[in-house]
């Protein structure tokens, strides 16, 4: 059984995966023959479906038609031949993408399958469609280098995007590995033992989400997330009751030192609420001179939390028993 010790050697080889990532989608030549595209859609599931929720938040203001996310067995109706879909599956063999997939073929050509083989992969060649190999035996979760950075890296140079940030990741991220231990340590530290309560507005929220998958996954540990500013308008009045079971909870808030004025005004005043109602908050701010940066930093001491809770809670990262239970029956 692999233990804690080689799940630190998959956290420590992110930066090599994101550069083998980034070289792999650079080396593969693929343009649409019809050039005309109204959206993006990705098909995936758990590891394979946050890279397309990370992609989605990172498009956001970059693209000027709509990056979709489906995670479901059925294909939705707007989908047609001007819709570029991604087909993302670590192990090639999820049955809601594999559902998907077959349905697709009858609306659109313009497919990318990403798979480290299994029958989606199998399928997407013998269809002629384009298909990019990626390494196994890593848990999905953790092949975030890959599942993120080829369909980023090849939607960049489809659609002309200029993010340079993209080659500086790696390095960036190895530079800071020690510090970004350490700080992760003290954040399970503070984490352990309470049901954390993830609170990231929209630059972060799909950080979040994984962050909360991870804490899951990982550490075997209940949370739960949701974005600001719709926190303002419905959650923020919760937190008085039980006020019992609240004892349990801590919030933590990921926040940018370049936030939205509107949410960190509004924010600064929801801080002074939970302080009046005495629960317990921890605020991260990423280190990093672009919001790219920053994002990266983020997930990779979330990542490193999310390993350091683990050993705190005393499981194992790699087994995820139930999630097998269900993919399985």
């Amino acid at each position: 059984m692999r233990s804690w010790s080689n799940y630190r050697g998959l956290l420590y080889s992110f930066p090599v995966h994101i550069q083998k990532a980034v070289k792999l989608a650079k080396n593969f030549s693929y343009s649409p023959k019809d050039r005309k595209i109204d959206k993006i859609m990705f098909f995936g599931m758990g590891g394979s479906a946050i890279a397309a929720k990370l992609i989605q938040s990172f498009l956001y203001d970059k693209l000027n038609i709509p990056v979709v996310c489906i995670k479901n067995y059925r294909v939705p109706a707007y989908l047609n031949k001007n819709t570029l879909c991604f087909f993302i599956s670590y192990s090639g063999n999820t049955e809601e993408t594999l559902s998907c997939f077959q349905q697709a073929l009858k609306r659109t050509k313009k497919i990318f399958v990403i798979a480290s083989g299994g029958k989606l992969e199998k399928l997407g060649r013998r269809k002629g469609f384009a298909v990019i190999n990626i390494p196994g035996n890593l848990p999905p979760r953790q092949a975030l280098g890959y599942l993120f950075f080829i369909p980023f890296v090849l939607i960049c140079d489809i659609f002309g995007i200029k993010e340079a940030d993209y080659l500086l990741v790696a390095d960036f991220l190895r530079q800071n590995q020690k510090f970004i231990s350490r700080r992760a340590y003290y954040l399970a530290q503070k984490i352990y033992g309470f049901v954390p309560v993830i609170y990231a507005s929209g630059i972060f929220s799909s950080i979040a989400l994984r962050f909360k998958q991870q804490l899951a996954e990982n550490a075997k540990h209940l949370s739960w997330m949701n974005k600001l500013p719709e926190v303002f308008h419905n959650e923020i009045a919760s937190w008085q009751n039980p006020s019992k079971a609240l004892s349990s909870f801590i919030i933590v808030i990921l926040r940018d030192k370049k936030e939205d004025k509107n949410v960190e005004h509004k924010l600064e005043l929801a801080l002074k609420i939970f302080k009046k109602e005495k629960r317990k908050t921890i605020e991260i701010v990423p280190e990093g001179k672009t919001l790219f940066l920053r994002r990266f930093f983020l997930i990779y001491l979330l990542d490193f939390t999310s390993f350091y809770l683990a050993k705190l809670n005393k499981v194992n990262p790699y087994p995820i028993a139930w999630i097998d239970y269900l993919k399985n029956n």
